[in-house]
């Protein structure tokens, strides 16, 4: 999720305490750090295990989207920010079968986003829709509404008043 640190797992005021726990059950990489900033050059930092220069760069180096749509995997994409066009156009060229989330709703994240509750919904419905079929699929996501600074509209962290941590 982006701008979770381990400090923040690991805060003693249990601001994420079932992220915590889920990743004490989980595969967990240490001294692992971002490929890039900002963000856009970090989903292809993940996706191709390279470096973007600029933001919306195409890339021409083979994907994990592209190897497993090889292995006939459905591939797709939740875009959380589907109002932002050069993003979505980004995304777009990235060979997914499918970028889901549509232009136009009113979302109720920062810039027109969707906000994490209505993107994590989104894949969620997804993810069971198509688990339902035999083909396998691989969903990625980039969530919008954990940068920090920003104030979350699905929730807060208890009074609400620290706007960075809600």
């Amino acid at each position: 999720m982006e701008g979770t640190a381990e400090h923040i797992l690991k805060d003693e005021r249990g601001i994420m305490t079932n992220a915590a726990a889920l990743e004490k059950k989980s595969i967990s990489f240490t001294n692992y750090y971002n490929h890039t900033f900002a963000t856009y050059r970090g989903i292809s930092g993940q996706l191709y295990s390279g470096y973007q220069l600029d933001d919306y760069d195409s890339n021409r180096l083979t994907g994990i989207q592209d190897i497993l749509s090889d292995k006939v995997y459905y591939t797709s994409f939740i875009n959380t920010e589907p109002n932002l066009v050069p993003f979505a156009t980004y995304l777009t060229e990235m060979g997914f079968d499918e970028v889901s989330g549509e232009p136009g709703q009113g979302y109720s994240g920062l810039n027109s986003s969707m906000s994490d509750k209505e993107a994590y919904d989104l894949l969620l419905s997804h993810i069971e829709e198509k688990s339902v079929g035999s083909q396998p699929f691989f969903t990625a996501i980039y969530t919008f509404g954990t940068h920090a600074s920003f104030d979350s509209p699905d929730e807060k962290f208890g009074d609400g008043r620290l706007t960075e941590l809600n």
